[in-house]
């Protein structure tokens, strides 16, 4: 863990933070010394924070005065006046949309990378947690095994041996090895002030973090101790290592008294053997909980929990905020320059459709006209009905014998009336709408209009029936 903690190097941004110049709510300016803990760096922190807000506010306030000036300030434009082109305010409101879609996707990516980080933070606190409230169990386990198991015992071999001056002796020195432990046991740290501790600091972060927590632990941590996990170099010694030889000294005294007061005392006295055995069984159980003390005092664990909430809050979780923050910022901005642009163009597409008021629907010329003649509700004009106008003028002529010479192809005059619009109605249109005489038509153009088939007289009604 001594090269996990050579590897950790500080992100630039923190760097950035630290010296970003920092002013409390009277704008007045703030040693940037990382003191979480006084007032006028809180307020400097939330100052700087409220930055992004004033951003978003400040975009709005221009967006509201935009939209304020196209709706009041808007003239109308002259017949000789040159309209402005709206291609590139179309080309402003696409790129300002791309530049808003980036800006969403780098905002949820800030999004993820705070949600890691807050992940890691917390994980790593339930892991250091963890293994600190294992550390007090152990602690209580073991000193309530010594304090109450073993003096019980202790108390009525005495009465037993009370004939046996020598076992007496023996009995005299383990009471003494186990207040050797319990006095080692009661001096180590208190753990429970450090567990609630770590989640109390747990959003203090950034440059001095190491600093910080050695001044909040000062009261009930040595400075030693909060170095050796805080930094977790081989050249540190275990500040812990002289407690737990003493009791790992102790503990293995007591087990040879008892295997030797075993071996000598119960053919004399049978009666200590349930009391022999049973502080066997407490000194067992004390070694194992010992063992186990002393793997999780060992700063590895710890150090590894305290360096991935580190990276989790510095890396991740800062990093994030940066992300949101700034292109929150950018597309604020993008959005009010897009919808200025959108407003204007719709202002100009909807002055350009007011110079096809004077037009007249009807004209085939008339790009509305073209428009119109897909509309299905509209109602059809066939394009013959000029011929029933000249009918009753020349009903006294009788149509020749139809025959395969006499059919002749439509006039290229009707085929070029699909031009209007895709239907031949256009063809004398103009003619009924202005109340113009119906066209004439020379015999053989009669002829062919006479020789229609029974597909196109259902096609067209009876308005060409003779």
């Amino acid at each position: 863990m001594a090269t996990a903690r050579l590897d950790y190097v500080a992100p630039w941004w923190t760097y950035w933070l630290h010296n970003f110049p920092h002013f409390n709510f009277f704008f007045q300016s703030v040693d940037n010394t990382f003191k979480p803990e006084e007032e006028s760096y809180q307020q400097s922190l939330i100052f700087l924070a409220c930055v992004g807000a004033v951003g978003l506010g400040l975009s709005l306030l221009v967006l509201a005065i935009c939209l304020v000036c196209l709706c009041c300030c808007r003239r109308d434009l002259g017949e000789d006046t040159k309209r402005p082109d709206t291609c590139c305010l179309t080309w402003s409101a696409v790129i300002t949309g791309l530049i808003i879609c980036s800006a969403v996707g780098v905002g949820f990516y800030g999004n993820s990378e705070t949600n890691d980080g807050v992940y890691q933070l917390t994980y790593s606190l339930y892991n250091a947690n963890h293994t600190l409230g294992g550390l007090n169990n152990l602690v209580a386990g073991s000193l309530g095994n010594v304090q109450t198991g073993l003096k019980q015992h202790l108390e009525r071999l005495d009465e037993i041996f009370s004939t046996k001056s020598d076992y007496l002796q023996a009995l005299r020195f383990m009471q003494l090895m186990v207040n050797n432990v319990v006095h080692e046991m009661t001096t180590l740290p208190d753990i429970t002030k450090a567990n609630v501790d770590l989640a109390a600091i747990a959003d203090q972060t950034l440059l001095s973090w190491d600093k910080f927590i050695v001044n909040q632990t000062k009261d009930f941590l040595s400075a030693d101790v909060a170095h050796y996990y805080l930094f977790c170099s081989p050249n540190l010694p275990n500040p812990f290592q002289q407690s737990l030889t003493i009791c790992q000294h102790s503990l293995t005294t007591m087990q040879i008294q008892i295997q030797g007061l075993l071996q000598f005392s119960l053919p004399v006295f049978p009666t200590a053997e349930r009391d022999l055995l049973g502080i066997q069984r407490l000194l067992n159980s004390t070694e194992f909980s010992l063992h186990q003390l002393t793997a999780l005092l060992d700063c590895r664990g710890l150090h590894k929990d305290y360096l991935d909430a580190l990276m989790g809050v510095c890396y991740d979780g800062v990093e994030g905020l940066l992300y949101l923050s700034l292109f929150s910022l950018l597309a604020a901005c993008a959005l009010s320059a897009m919808l200025c642009a959108i407003f204007r163009v719709w202002t100009l597409i909807g002055s350009r459709d007011k110079e096809y008021d004077d037009i007249d629907e009807e004209d085939p010329f008339n790009p509305e006209a073209r428009r119109i003649s897909y509309n299905p509700r509209r109602s059809n004009i066939h394009s013959f009905c000029s011929y029933t106008s000249s009918l009753s003028s020349q009903a006294s002529l009788h149509p020749p014998p139809q025959s395969a010479s006499n059919v002749m192809p439509p006039p290229e005059y009707m085929n070029q009336s699909m031009l209007f619009g895709g239907s031949p109605r256009y063809e004398n249109v103009p003619l009924i709408g202005r109340g113009s005489p119906p066209p004439s038509y020379s015999p053989s153009m009669r002829t062919t209009y006479l020789s229609m088939t029974d597909a196109q007289i259902r096609h067209f009604g009876t308005d060409f029936q003779v």
